[in-house]
């Protein structure tokens, strides 16, 4: 699926490519002939006004200037194989021809910037000559500029733009697809991590189902067979079944709500009376598995931050350390200050996690083979929980731990400094 959406992607981006290559150059060329164009023609005219001005009249007679200036001062031009200037009389007749460009002998067509096909293509204009003095007409000047020199400029402007445009299409494929790959990357892993979600999903909520049914299939078929403690056994199996799917439920709607993550009820609190209520909320568990939990408090910090919401993260944490901390061993929450924000962190001395896994705590459902066991009562969705509210307050948590030594989780929050908003703290 992911390969055709790639080549689809990929030859879509060349054609948009090549589409604005193709009219760039396009617009390129025609702009230029244009303009090749244009400045042929105001050429052309400029010398038919120079060719007029080397005509004069004296006594009736009419008089030739060898030579052929564009202005005062200009120099002399010199007509050479690419252009012909001719002298006609009123009546038609050429009287005097410079250059060697042959003309075409058609009559003349006045004013007008004229196309030769034959025998050389080049541009024409005519115009009348009349004696300054009475305004009579002394005979006409027609005037010829090759096109070959244009025409080989437009033609090695064309290669050199099929060149360019191949150039920079071959440029744009390999980029094209060094981009189309790296914009698929995380398309293919975001839809993988989607698969596992859903898969791991449906596998959590199969065990109480299975176990609802099961349950209600036994009472439904022998239901004469069944004592009064086994159909109370029965139900009480169904009930932590439901109560396992509303917790999983719950948690899941929690971590797909991410604009009301995003958006907390934040107010100023303090950190050390938070901890402090849900270390003593937590000793019950704690002591039931026979375990030290203990809270230090080095600082007594104040945060902008929801308390419902802190208080479900840093209680994941908790049981997070004290299910996987075995008999006998220690549970250590310690609350300090730094600079800008408020450091929490959460010790155990339970399994740890072993380091190639510590990247991976924090993803929904994942589990270890020891540190993430189904048997101690969680769903895999805690931490990751616990990472996005901590995000949604400006803040981060991280993890270090070793294999059969234990863990610590590490909560920055950034302190209060009187506005609406958390500060955000830099990764």
């Amino acid at each position: 699926m992911f390969s055709v959406l790639e080549k689809r992607l990929l030859w879509n981006n060349l054609a948009v490519l090549g589409g604005i290559l193709l009219i760039f150059t396009v617009s390129v060329y025609v702009l230029f002939a244009q303009s090749t164009a244009r400045q042929l023609d105001e050429r052309l005219v400029l010398l038919a006004r120079a060719v007029s001005l080397s005509v004069e009249s004296e006594d009736g007679k009419i008089q030739f200037n060898e030579s052929i200036y564009l202005g005062r001062g200009q120099e002399r031009v010199v007509l050479g194989e690419d252009a012909t200037a001719q002298w006609l009389t009123s009546a038609g007749q050429v009287m005097r021809s410079q250059g060697h460009l042959p003309l075409e002998n058609k009559p003349l067509q006045l004013n007008r910037l004229l196309t030769q096909e034959r025998p050389s293509r080049a541009r024409i204009y005519s115009e009348s000559v009349h004696d300054p003095e009475n305004g009579k007409l002394l005979g006409y000047v027609r005037v010829a500029l090759a096109l070959a020199t244009q025409e080989n400029t437009l033609n090695r402007l064309r290669w050199g733009l099929a060149g360019g445009v191949t150039l920079a299409l071959t440029l744009a494929t390999l980029g094209s697809f060094w981009l189309t790959r790296q914009a698929m990357r995380p398309a293919e892993a975001g839809y993988q991590r989607l698969q596992q979600f859903t898969a791991d999903a449906s596998h959590e909520l199969r065990s109480p189902l299975t176990a609802i049914k099961l349950n209600t299939d036994n009472a439904l078929r022998h239901p004469e067979q069944l004592s009064m403690a086994e159909i109370q056994d029965s139900f009480a199996q169904i009930q932590d079944a439901a109560d396992q799917m509303t917790h999983l439920t719950e948690d899941l709607l929690l971590l797909a709500r991410a604009d009301e993550l995003s958006e907390p009820d934040l107010h100023a609190l303090s950190l050390d009376k938070l901890l402090a209520e849900l270390v003593i909320e937590m000793q019950g568990l704690a002591q039931g598995k026979q375990l030290d939990l203990s809270y230090q408090a080095e600082a007594a910090p104040t945060v902008l931050g929801d308390t419902h919401q802190l208080k479900r993260l840093f209680r994941n944490l908790l049981q997070n350390a004290v299910y996987y901390t075995p008999p006998l061993g220690q549970v250590t929450v310690m609350l300090q200050a730094r600079e800008h924000y408020a450091l929490v962190s959460v010790t155990d001395t339970g399994i740890g996690i072993a380091p190639e896994h510590c990247e991976r705590v924090f993803d929904r459902f994942w589990r270890a083979d020891k540190a993430r066991s189904r048997h101690s009562g969680g769903n895999g969705l805690g931490l990751a929980i616990a990472q996005r509210i901590a995000g949604s307050h400006g803040g981060d948590i991280s993890v270090t731990s070793q294999e059969n030594e234990g863990s610590s989780f590490m909560v920055k929050l950034p302190l209060w400094e009187g506005g609406t908003r958390p500060r955000q703290l830099k990764r």
